[in-house]
């Protein structure tokens, strides 16, 4: 199985007066498979509850904008691409931009030169992918789709990744939250942006992780792509430790507590060296984190 580097970003309509975002398509890129794919939101009924006084028809007619836009250059990837009705067609051999089309975000910054107004996209985050046509679906059902069921929408029935390191990150002080910042690990096999890490030497990795969903095949492709990251990272001189802070489910069902355990066992396989924090033992962690903090030196004995 041969597997390639993609990246992905998600776009996100942000409802104007409100300031609130919700995220309406994703788009992959994978150069080694010569593929740019994206998928959007249809249900504009869906959209217009969400939001009082949403324009389905100016939404409708950006998409299909964005898509025409896209499929020139899906369909003749790295050769020529139709520019915004502004500029004219440039021809990217020429231009020089072949070789900085090599991420969703490239692509996204041709077509939607202005990120920041009622639509955006996100920085590219890195996988590996054996079949980029079907992360583009995967990518969308984890970002967007799973927007419409009550179980994820709705923060107090279901816990989100952001919700688990709330939790922890309560537990230390300022000045240890301070020291504890993104980084992107880049290799020749695939480029990684990790949230949560703190360096001494090397990097130590906090990725909080919840378990708390009632979709299976969801919670098993999310663990399965950490997998794939983890041995895309084995043994890189600049990774210390990765350690995942687990969120149980709060609805603690037998099938639920059978996904978790399939997660864990999937996680389990990454080949780096981890450990497995549970959401109960958060505050003896963030203990440990500070004691170690302090031990190397970056934290005063009295914080």
């Amino acid at each position: 199985m041969k597997l390639d580097e993609f990246s992905y970003s998600i776009l996100s309509y942000v409802h104007a007066g409100y300031g609130e975002r919700i995220n309406i398509g994703a788009l992959v890129c994978c150069p080694a498979q010569s593929y740019i794919g994206a998928k959007f939101e249809t249900r504009y009924d869906y959209l217009s509850r969400t939001f009082r006084g949403f324009d389905s028809r100016e939404f409708r007619a950006t998409i299909e904008e964005f898509c025409y836009h896209l499929r020139p250059l899906r369909n003749s990837y790295l050769k020529r691409i139709a520019q915004p009705p502004l500029l004219s067609p440039i021809d990217i051999e020429q231009s020089g931009l072949i070789g900085n089309l090599q991420t969703a975000e490239d692509v996204l910054r041709i077509i939607w030169p202005d990120n920041g107004l009622s639509y955006q996209y996100s920085l590219a985050r890195y996988g590996i992918t054996e079949n980029a046509e079907d992360e583009l679906e995967q990518t969308f059902q984890t970002f967007v789709g799973k927007q419409r069921l009550p179980s994820v929408t709705h923060r107090g029935l279901r816990r989100t990744d952001e919700d688990i390191w709330g939790e922890f990150s309560r537990f230390l002080p300022e000045s240890a939250r301070s020291l504890i910042k993104p980084h992107r690990i880049v290799t020749p096999q695939i480029e990684v942006k990790l949230d949560h890490a703190y360096k001494n030497g090397h990097y130590n990795v906090f990725q909080p992780f919840t378990l708390d969903y009632s979709d299976a095949d969801y919670a098993q492709m999310k663990a399965a792509r950490w997998l794939g990251v983890g041995h895309a990272l084995d043994n890189n001189p600049d990774l210390a430790q990765l350690f995942f802070l687990l969120g149980t489910p709060k609805n603690n069902s037998p099938e639920q507590r059978k996904t978790a355990t399939k997660v864990e066992n999937l996680l389990n396989q990454i080949p780096i060296k981890k450990e497995f924090i549970y959401d109960r033992d958060l505050e003896q962690f963030a203990d440990v984190t500070i004691s170690y903090m302090k031990l190397n030196g970056d934290l005063p004995e009295v914080v």
